[in-house]
């Protein structure tokens, strides 16, 4: 079976901060020795909309004691700011510098959901295909079906390799992922992996059970553990290996999760387990640091909510300020389909006559903008 491996340059902490703060450093260290050593780091770049456009990777040299260079992320964005194009350079020692390594493109459905990526490596001065991946939705607009295709410049052929497929309960939430193979001497797929999620009282995934059949029966093979804190934010999970010999579960994996006052994460905490002590043990953590990105718009009042989302006919704005503003609303395509101007710190905008779609609106005052999305039904 080849598995079809994934490039993704940026990583996204959007389920961890708010839309002013945004990452701007993340720090990677390894456990040694009864202490901790520096190992990576990340600097991460936005534009006036703080949407992420760059990301610099350096890991830490012992000997010189020094941050030496390893890639350098560029990406384009759609007006929502979801990723449309990533290039990925690597830095060559021998020449000192920036070379091309790997390019991701993404389109979108009409809600702004994944619905293809393409992979290219770059080849003696050209972009060569590597892989494709592949997005189906079900009618309620939640991913049913993942899978991706590896290119063989041998012989200038795509091949299957793997796929993921998502059932859900009434609420919306992820119940089963059945994981697939291609198989060549049948030429369909056969599932080798299923994971069936449980979730508590708050509708947060509490653990995670992975079985595997392998062309037989199903047979344990993980589980996940995730806590929660009294906010809903994830502090801990521990993994587990199904041990077939005894027939219980043996720990294996631990993140714990540290958030700052303002709700961003601070820090992720990695440990495993140690049979022979029977305790966990640091293994590398990591810390952020965060920017105040586009606090000078909020300051001088703009859109601070919209509501409701998705929408009918009126859209109300809430701003944090007062005076005069004007606004543009736009489709997928960058299209204008309305515009106008406003005072004060509330406004009631008609988009009765838009059609069903997903749009974004851009609000402006002499000092600055923002830009928020909402859905007309």
């Amino acid at each position: 079976m080849k598995q079809i491996i994934t490039l993704f340059i940026f990583i996204g902490f959007l389920h961890f901060t708010s839309p002013a703060q945004k990452v701007e450093t993340e720090l990677s260290e390894y456990w040694h020795n009864g202490t901790w050593i520096k190992s990576q780091q990340n600097t991460y770049g936005y534009d006036e909309n703080c949407f992420m456009i760059h990301m610099f990777s350096q890991r830490w040299d012992t000997a010189s004691a020094s941050w030496k260079n390893i890639y350098l992320g560029d990406r384009t964005n759609n007006n929502l700011g979801s990723m449309v194009q990533d290039i990925y350079q690597s830095w060559d020692i021998n020449s000192a510098s920036w070379l091309y390594s790997n390019k991701q493109t993404m389109s979108y459905t009409s809600t702004n959901k994944f619905h293809a990526s393409e992979f290219f490596v770059y080849a003696n001065g050209n972009w060569v295909w590597d892989a494709k991946h592949y997005f189906i939705y079900n009618n309620n607009d939640l991913l049913e079906e993942f899978g991706g295709q590896s290119y063989d410049t041998t012989t200038a052929t795509w091949t299957w390799g793997s796929r993921a497929r998502y059932e859900y309960n009434s609420n919306g939430l992820r119940t089963i992922a059945y994981s697939d193979s291609w198989d060549e001497t049948s030429s369909s797929w056969l599932v080798y992996q299923q994971s069936f999620n449980h979730y508590n009282s708050q509708n947060k995934n509490d653990t995670t059970t992975t079985q595997l059949n392998w062309y037989g029966p199903w047979e344990n093979y993980s589980r996940t553990i995730l806590d929660y804190d009294n906010a809903g934010r994830m502090i801990t999970t521990v993994s587990q290996q199904w041990d077939t010999a005894s027939n219980v579960w043996i720990n294996h994996y631990q993140g714990n999760y540290g958030f700052n006052a303002d709700g961003t994460m601070n820090y992720l905490l990695s440990k495993y387990w140690n049979a022979a002590t029977a305790s966990w043990e640091n293994s590398s953590r990591t810390t952020f640091t965060y920017n105040n990105c586009n606090a000078s718009a909020r300051e001088s009042g703009l859109v601070s909510n919209i509501f409701p989302n998705p929408v009918g006919a009126r859209l109300n704005l809430a701003l944090s300020g007062t005076g005069n503003a004007k606004y543009c609303i736009t489709d997928l395509n960058g299209k204008i389909v309305a515009s106008g101007a406003f005072s004060g710190s509330d406004a009631d905008i008609n988009v009765g006559n838009l059609k069903p779609n997903l749009y974004f609106i851009i609000l402006e005052r002499e000092n600055g903008k923002t830009v928020n999305q909402f859905i007309k039904q």
